[in-house]
């Protein structure tokens, strides 16, 4: 994993708990107001639907525990 200003970057896309840990981490140890998930739709091409829709509640309900504002980005296939 690595960082830039305002940006962190993980090993994979594959790497569900790397995810879920980073964004955890980042909400318990700085002062974030909103997340932005670009395109978790993306994991469908790793995992099963199930799969990803339960992590995405997982992530989401985080999310909000948190106190945070939060959007997903999901492109249309067209």
């Amino acid at each position: 994993m690595s960082s830039t200003e305002n940006c962190i970057y993980l090993s994979s896309p594959k790497a569900l708990d790397e995810i879920q840990r980073t964004v955890l981490d980042v909400l318990k140890n700085h002062q974030i107001d909103m997340v932005l998930i670009d395109s978790p739709s993306t994991l469908l091409t790793y995992y099963e639907a199930m799969d990803v829709l339960k992590f995405m509640h997982l992530l989401t309900a985080k999310i909000m525990v948190a106190g945070c504002n939060g959007t997903l980005e999901i492109l249309d296939k067209k």
